[in-house]
């Protein structure tokens, strides 16, 4: 990861509204954000949140459900905006994923049959995650206009790619791929000014 940047193990991301997570398996945070407490009670500033992944010895249809429901505590998550001088441009929401060492194929048969489960959870008003890589095997990407594609059609333009859940990458690198993608969101939070008076002014939790 880019520098100024800190994969924790484990902890709980908390707002100014006094929303607590779930418990995180990896947080990617911002080093110039305070943090408090240490494992396995950690917290973090949802400022200062770059990403939540929750990580799976083995993708099944139950630990896909399970960090689902885990990452939505941490989509709903509100950010304060920036209170002075931004380098970068922030993202609206923390971003999230899943990475999997293995693939249950009895639950799972491709890729097309995790996508279908993943729809069936935002269909269900599951806020989406950002990402899904099993490892050595998929990436899949949640599409919101900024995966354009490298197909061209007959007129040399590149053909968009339908908004959603996509397989990004099927080869044995795609974990290059959510690296890279990391990276990319530590680009957009270089250095932001954030306000932490809220928090401390009401509080946070019980």
């Amino acid at each position: 990861m880019p520098k100024a940047t800190s994969p924790e193990i484990g902890g709980q991301i908390v707002d100014s509204n006094g929303h607590i997570t779930s418990q995180v398996d990896i947080v990617l945070y911002n080093d110039n954000a305070p943090r408090f407490g240490g494992n396995p009670k950690s917290y973090y500033f949802a400022e200062g949140t770059i990403a939540a992944i929750q990580i799976k010895s083995k993708l099944t249809s139950n630990t896909l459900a399970s960090a689902i429901d885990n990452l939505n505590t941490v989509k709903v998550c509100k950010l304060r905006p920036s209170s002075g001088l931004i380098l970068g441009q922030p993202s609206e929401n923390i971003m999230t994923g899943i990475f999997a060492f293995e693939l249950e194929t009895k639950d799972y048969t491709s890729v097309k049959s995790i996508i279908t489960s993943l729809k069936k959870y935002e269909a269900q008003g599951k806020k989406p995650v950002d990402f899904v890589c099993i490892n050595q095997k998929a990436y899949i990407a949640y599409n919101k206009g900024e995966w354009v594609g490298h197909p061209k059609n007959g007129k040399g333009e590149q053909v968009p790619l339908p908004s959603g859940y996509i397989e990004a990458d099927a080869s044995e690198e795609c974990i290059f791929r959510m690296v890279l993608t990391l990276s990319s969101e530590v680009k957009k939070n270089i250095a932001t000014a954030v306000d932490f008076q809220p928090y401390f002014l009401g509080g946070w939790g019980d």
